[in-house]
């Protein structure tokens, strides 16, 4: 064989193995968009804390509320015995003797104890996205790592410092719970929403060869075995709280996360998911 007809199939064969611009292979680290959303879940996890402390404060605040207004009807009453008690006055006392029972309730009922349930589920969720994000954050170099610094894998994200610098819902708080009134997106009432309610396929979830070992194949998967990998076709592979497995034939990528009651195979989302249907209660109001 001529030199120039070895040279010619030499990069014959590279261009036919080599990826093409843009495709994902296995060892390409995640996107940034992509683990932006992991830490948006997380973020979302820790205010369904609030959510539920908001409903364990709720009914006992309204008590206190209407034994205060219980009492000053009473005390007006009790201050013009000497007067016949009108029908609206009779009426609020009534009320609101009434309803501090319906509002204590709660503490007796299963109520109290759904709600703390949903801020442990919703602590699990938030524990294993961050876990996952800072694992891979602090065991990575700019040259290797599966946190990608923008959408093309330039450079992984060494540290989770550098982590929570580029999105701060990537940062726990370790505070005292406090109430919380807004909303949550990236959990919803069946699943996950944004990004992770649709499928996103290898290509889509990685970019840039920065050695992403866990980015490997379900049936070459280097999370052991000194880096050659091994078989595991006959388990299923998940990582940041299942929201993050593997395509058989390439590597890491997210399914279709829209709904997952019922499906036992996510029980981390499935749990955070019902703690975001139950949402936030209403208490019996006063008048």
């Amino acid at each position: 064989m001529s030199p120039k007809l070895g040279i010619a199939l030499a990069l014959l064969i590279a261009s036919l193995t080599s990826p093409r611009p843009g495709e994902a292979t296995a060892g390409h680290g995640i996107k940034k968009t992509n683990w932006q959303a992991i830490c948006k879940v997380t973020a979302d996890a820790g205010n369904l804390a609030g959510i539920a402390l908001t409903n364990i404060l709720a009914p006992a605040l309204q008590v206190a509320a209407d034994i205060k207004a219980l009492l000053r009807t009473l005390i007006y009453i009790e201050g013009n015995s000497t007067r016949a008690t009108t029908k609206a006055q009779r009426t609020a006392a009534a009320f609101l003797g009434g309803q501090t029972p319906e509002n204590l309730e709660y503490y007796s009922s299963t109520s109290v104890a759904t709600d703390v349930t949903t801020a442990r589920d919703a602590g699990r969720l938030q524990g294993e996205t961050h876990d996952f994000m800072s694992v891979q954050a602090d065991g990575s170099t700019s040259a290797n790592g599966c946190i990608g610094d923008d959408e093309s894998g330039s450079n992984a994200l060494a540290g989770l410092s550098a982590v929570v610098a580029a999105d701060p819902n990537c940062q726990l708080s370790w505070e005292t719970v406090t109430t919380y009134d807004g909303t949550v997106t990236a959990i919803t009432k069946t699943g996950l929403g944004g990004k992770f309610a649709n499928a996103i396929a290898h290509d889509e979830f990685t970019s840039g060869d920065r050695k992403c070992n866990i980015n490997s194949a379900a049936s070459r998967f280097k999370l052991n075995n000194d880096g050659t990998s091994v078989d595991t076709s006959g388990n299923k592979p998940k990582m940041a709280a299942g929201i993050i497995s593997l395509d058989a034939a390439n590597g890491i990528r997210t399914i279709a996360l829209a709904n997952v009651i019922g499906e036992d195979e996510h029980p981390y989302l499935e749990a955070a998911a019902q703690a975001t249907a139950r949402g936030k209660k209403q208490q019996q109001r006063r008048i």
